[in-house]
């Protein structure tokens, strides 16, 4: 996933929100601050996916918005930011 969300960062303009369906790894926490602070970097507005996000403490702290989550078993894993603009999307 990584390799696509580059190329998808070389497209995307300051304030573009990413839309990220993550097929068979829905599973897999592929999203997780490293890729929140080049979205940063790159001034986009926010991220959807249906992937597992990771690192939720830290993306709340730099105030990324992300809204997305996947089922880990039972549970239903997801992560909002904490700014109050955005919607928590729970499994999208």
């Amino acid at each position: 996933m990584v390799e696509q969300f580059e190329q998808v960062l070389r497209h995307a303009r300051p304030g573009d929100v990413i839309v990220v369906s993550a097929g068979e790894y829905a599973e897999v926490g592929s999203f997780g601050d490293v890729l929140a602070n080049a979205c940063v970097a790159a001034g986009l507005g926010g991220l959807v996916t249906d992937t597992g996000v990771r690192d939720t403490r830290e993306l709340r702290e730099l105030g990324f918005p992300v809204g997305g989550g996947c089922r880990a078993g039972h549970e239903l894993v997801a992560a909002r930011s904490s700014r109050p603009d955005t919607a928590d999307t729970g499994a999208v």
